[in-house]
């Protein structure tokens, strides 16, 4: 999806490790499930539904690293049970002019149901997170003598982030069904050149992300060998901006939109295991995706028109 910092989404800071069951690489083109991010590669996580012993830790460390973690599971009865988890880090870094100052919260709580046929969860997910940064800093400054190797020339970079969620999966021996919905936001202060084209005010930018997602996905064994299955989801963005600014205060936009993006996928593979080492996988898989843009500004602070910024495609 479009985002506010490139491939935005690589932030899994709101995964818990420790309730982690299971990691599901794929990597290739012929995964239908995953669509065209499995050429570049895809990764899925899975969570606990249960612990069989509850875990209370504290770590202590250099710089002002503490984290705090609580994470347990309550059973009632032989059919339902509870799962949560809670994470509270901080971390200064080893900065000679800075302090990292970062503040992470993570909140998980997964109900799961088993029913007759199959098992029904139930879970929300709360992170939230703000850091500076000490970013990248050229040689040459160093090996003049105006920063040291732990040292910044702009010292206000860094951010702050939320992602909260709550989804709904359903699973049985033949079918699973699943949807969502993500309230996400980011504001991500970044300063690569310094005072390159900007002498005066430095180069400093502000990327923004502000959107609520919703989705689902199912999928059927039809049999031991075909599969078939759909996803589907609707990115409603109130914005993704890129803005200049100086100390985190915002001069001017370069960019502001608004998007909407909704797409739909279905697939069919099929899967034969011929051997104990040769297995035969064909997917056929269809994708539709639509696009509404609409630009927040008339012109941008470099007096650059961005009505033509607006528009529909599929």
């Amino acid at each position: 999806r479009s985002h506010g910092h490139g491939q935005g989404y690589t932030d899994i800071n709101f995964l818990i490790p420790e309730i982690i069951a299971q990691v599901t690489y794929q990597k290739g083109t012929y995964y239908g499930d995953v669509g065209d991010f499995s050429g570049a590669g895809s990764v899925g996580f899975s969570t606990q539904m249960t612990r069989r012993n509850g875990l209370a830790s504290v770590t202590l460390g250099e710089d002002n690293y503490r984290r705090a973690l609580v994470a347990d599971s309550v059973n009632s009865g032989s059919r339902n049970a509870t799962l949560y988890a809670l994470e509270y880090q901080t971390y200064d870094g080893p900065w000679s002019d800075i302090d990292e100052d970062v503040d992470k919260l993570n909140g998980v709580l997964r109900h799961s149901i088993r029913l007759d046929d199959g098992v029904l969860t139930l879970g929300a997910m709360g992170y939230h997170n703000e850091w500076n940064s000490a970013d990248q800093i050229p040689a040459r400054a160093v090996e003049s003598g105006l920063i040291d190797e732990l040292g910044s020339i702009d010292p206000t970079l860094g951010g702050k982030t939320h992602r909260y969620s709550l989804n709904a999966i359903y699973t049985t021996a033949d079918y699973a069904l699943s949807a969502y919905a993500i309230d996400y936001g980011l504001s991500l202060f970044s300063n690569f050149t310094y005072y390159l084209d900007d002498p005066v005010n430095g180069d400093q930018f502000e990327q923004v992300d502000d959107r609520m997602i919703y989705g689902a996905s199912g999928s059927w064994h039809i049999n031991n060998n075909f599969t078939v299955g759909f996803d589907t989801r609707y990115d409603d963005i109130g914005e993704v901006g890129l803005y200049k600014s100086e100390a985190r205060e915002r001069i001017g936009a370069v960019r502001s939109d608004r998007v909407d993006e909704w797409s739909f996928g279905s697939y069919v593979t099929h899967d034969y295991q011929w051997t104990g080492r040769l297995r035969s996988t064909v997917s056929l898989r269809y994708d539709y995706f639509d696009f509404d843009v609409n630009s927040r500004l008339q012109q941008n602070i470099y007096d650059v028109q961005l009505t033509h910024n607006n528009g529909q495609e599929s």
